[in-house]
């Protein structure tokens, strides 16, 4: 469902590109179904580490665990895994084909 309603929107951007003005095509596309915004398809996967995952990666990385790139604990991701202050967490994207991991440290 998700991929043809983004086909189909691509396809609709794609025959109204010149012809319409753009404030009136963000008007009409202001809204987007509550079921999209929260699809866990739309969203990136977050993973809190253990503490010895969490020591791996920083030994791999050569870095404390306070110099990782900073995730707030009020971030929606944050608070759907249930991730507490100091934990690293682990962030998979798919760009490409090809499939990496950031790390976050959650902060206050």
């Amino acid at each position: 469902m998700v991929n043809a309603f983004f086909r189909n929107l691509f396809n609709a951007f794609l025959l109204i590109y010149k012809s319409v003005p753009a404030t009136w095509l963000w008007q009409r596309l202001a809204f987007i179904p509550g079921e999209l915004l929260n699809s866990p398809k739309l969203l990136l996967e977050h993973k809190v580490l253990s503490d010895s995952e969490a020591k791996k990666a920083s030994e791999k990385y050569k870095i404390p665990l306070n110099k990782f790139p900073k995730i707030n604990l009020k971030d929606p991701q944050v608070v759907k895994i249930g991730a507490q202050a100091g934990q690293l967490i682990a962030v998979k994207r798919i760009e490409w084909g090809k499939s990496y991991t950031y790390y976050r440290v959650v902060i206050d």
